[in-house]
């Protein structure tokens, strides 16, 4: 990718111009060794805020089931940002590319974490275009190590991480209804996938980039989502709570010259329901999967089986 470092940037102008309709944010996960599951997002204007603007989201999702949610919002004069690369703070909280590795920091209340994320797999971008948002993988898989700030206290932990940027000049709703997305992470190879459902009929658009520690083995595009890449929403249900129908188990089938994938995901458990208190906007589960892949690279076929954490997005207008 051309200027890559340029592409994790800020994109869009700044103070934002358009706040009903342009977005950007940064964002972070990590799968930790101590069993917990961390999600950080940096928005320079929240589409779930109204009226819209700067806020770090926090989410520390506790092995005992146990949720910690956390959320600060920011004037835009607390704001600093660059075009060159990944390099936004938000008061003290900030995420940035130290060249070779993210640093990324949040403590809002007492919780938080300070964690690096070293890259293991090559990042991908695709541009935004007029209706369609902007998707940098900086970091489709990599290690993180440091801090998580629970209660006011440190405790140093390892882990599994992710980081991607999203940004546009047009809302998502205005073409799909809820989307799913998540990630499937081995020793061997990274899934990175996404089921989008759009408004009219029930037409999905599934796509997935797929990496390894040597390169990008298959990326999205509208081509290839259509021809090589089949997505089927099983065991739909209905929350009674947030009064959302979502599937229970996702099927992504890929064949692309020697290599092939079977992956089924299906939900193990519930760990955030956030429910949008005006429109538009978006209303968000989260849940740990439990998956089933199975991989062919040039004959040669294995099986994983893994747990990570998935989501669920519902674009309310």
């Amino acid at each position: 990718m051309k200027n890559f470092i340029k592409e994790d940037a800020m994109h869009i102008a700044f103070p934002v111009k358009d706040r009903e309709n342009e977005f950007e944010w940064w964002y972070f996960d990590a799968a930790l060794d101590n069993g917990d599951h961390l999600v950080v997002m940096y928005s320079t204007n929240d589409t779930r805020l109204k009226p819209r603007r700067p806020s770090v989201r926090t989410n520390i999702y506790e092995a005992n089931g146990n949720e910690i949610w956390e959320l600060k919002e920011y004037k835009e004069t607390e704001v600093s940002l660059s075009y060159d690369k990944c390099d936004t703070h938000l008061g003290e909280e900030y995420c940035i590319d130290k060249g070779g590795y993210y640093e990324f920091y949040t403590n809002i209340n007492g919780n938080g974490a300070k964690l690096k994320l070293y890259p293991e797999n090559p990042h991908w971008s695709r541009p935004a275009g007029k209706n369609i948002m902007g998707w940098t993988v900086a970091v489709p898989q990599g290690r993180v190590e440091g801090v998580i700030i629970k209660n006011g206290i440190e405790t140093k932990v390892k882990g599994t991480g992710y980081h991607d940027h999203n940004w546009g000049f047009k809302p998502m709703g205005n073409i799909f209804k809820n989307w799913y997305w998540g990630k499937v992470h081995t020793e061997d190879i990274s899934i990175d996938y996404s089921v989008m459902v759009l408004n009219f009929g029930k037409i999905l658009l599934g796509t997935a980039l797929i990496t390894d520690k040597d390169g990008v083995i298959f990326e999205p595009s509208i081509l290839s989502s259509l021809f090589k890449l089949k997505s089927k929403l099983n065991n739909i249900c209905k929350d009674p709570e947030m009064g959302f129908e979502y599937a229970n188990e996702i099927v992504i089938k890929l064949k692309d010259k020697n290599f092939k994938m079977d992956l089924k995901i299906e939900v193990d458990h519930m760990v955030m329901k956030e429910k949008a208190k005006f429109t538009p906007s978006e209303s968000a589960y989260r849940y740990i999967g439990k998956e089933t892949m199975t991989i062919s690279r040039d004959g040669v076929e294995k099986t994983y089986n893994t747990k990570s954490l998935h989501e669920i997005v519902f674009l309310e207008k």
